[in-house]
């Protein structure tokens, strides 16, 4: 009897297992659709941030400028914030640009004490939307339209149709819509949120 117990207990973990990584993949490789429950007020800055409108888009600028970019925004509209330059060398002091091909996200809490990210492997569409009710801008990985070009985004808040975002490449692109679909989600955070389990 235990035989079949524990055959049976195994067979459910592998499913489990099994359909947790095909979403994770599925997403990470074909990414999903969003949608927005309501309203929720764009945190934006001056019409002027920096963009960089850039014809010629490579890894080394989605890492080197994109990026640290995004990580500027969420920094200013929590009242903090650096210059460009200043900014860009905490992240290669501290680790972020060991690859050329990947950023190294962990680095964030050295190079930023009192900050860290995080992320979810599977995410939607609530996960996202409770964000934005907690206070908490969303940084998002896309693809550029009309390429295969990975690169990030800011989700800023939310129509009842459609997200605001913000876009270090095209000032003219204001909404999720442009995009389509996400293929990874990350938050950068104050790390006093966790203490108070916000």
């Amino acid at each position: 009897m235990f035989k079949y117990w524990f055959f049976g207990f195994v067979f459910i973990f592998v499913g489990v297992v099994g359909g947790y990584a095909y979403l994770e993949y599925h997403i990470k490789h074909d990414g999903i659709i969003i949608h927005p429950d309501g309203i929720h007020p764009s945190k934006s800055l001056q019409a002027d941030y920096v963009i960089l409108n850039s014809n010629i888009v490579s890894s080394s600028i989605i890492n080197r400028e994109v990026i640290p970019l995004c990580l500027n925004y969420v920094f200013k509209i929590n009242g903090s914030g650096y210059s460009t330059p200043v900014l860009i060398h905490k992240l290669d002091s501290a680790g972020a640009y060991k690859s050329m091909d990947k950023f190294n996200w962990k680095a964030i809490e050295k190079a930023f004490p009192g900050y860290a990210n995080f992320y979810k492997r599977i995410f939607g569409s609530d996960d996202i939307n409770n964000e934005l009710i907690k206070g908490r801008l969303p940084i998002v990985e896309v693809v550029l339209p009309g390429t295969e070009i990975h690169s990030w985004i800011v989700i800023t808040g939310s129509t009842t149709e459609d997200y605001l975002i913000y876009d270090p490449l095209n000032s003219k692109r204001k909404y999720l819509t442009d995009f389509g679909k996400l293929y990874a989600f990350k938050v950068l955070y104050k790390t006093s949120y966790r203490k108070i389990g916000l």
